[in-house]
């Protein structure tokens, strides 16, 4: 009897150790800090970033402004809510408002390997690479 009490534990701990393995990461995963790298296959030449809380609120830096917004979905279909941004001018005008155009019409998230990319309905991919959290 205590046999088979063990190889019945034994059984259905194998059984949900591998349904764990196989459940897939989600990519907009609460906690991650990302930094982008291309947008549309180029490189990306100014410094932008992002973190989604737990609660799903977006927070990120892009060249020039820090920024927020929300995400309502899951990473195989979401919408990012509107962006409200910091108002400085620089240098890098022009990508920050690419980066934020691009952002926001995000609809979906996938792993590329370690890579985070975000595309939209038009076909536009910003790529992204995990970092540390900022420095406050």
């Amino acid at each position: 009897m205590f046999m088979s009490r063990a190889a019945l534990v034994l059984a259905l701990a194998t059984a949900a150790g591998g349904a764990f393995a196989q459940s897939p990461v989600d990519p907009l995963k609460p906690a991650q800090h990302w930094r982008l790298t291309t947008i549309n296959g180029e490189r990306f030449p100014a410094l932008a970033r992002f973190s989604l809380a737990i609660d799903r609120r977006i927070a990120g830096r892009a060249p020039c402004n820090t920024f927020l917004a929300t995400l309502e979905g899951t990473a195989d279909s979401f919408t990012i809510g509107p962006i409200v941004s910091t108002r400085t001018a620089c240098e890098n005008m022009a990508e920050e408002t690419e980066f934020l155009q691009v952002f926001g019409a995000t609809t979906s998230a996938r792993f590329d390997g370690e890579n985070l990319v975000m595309t939209g309905p038009d076909g536009s991919e910003l790529v992204f690479v995990k970092t540390d959290p900022p420095e406050t």
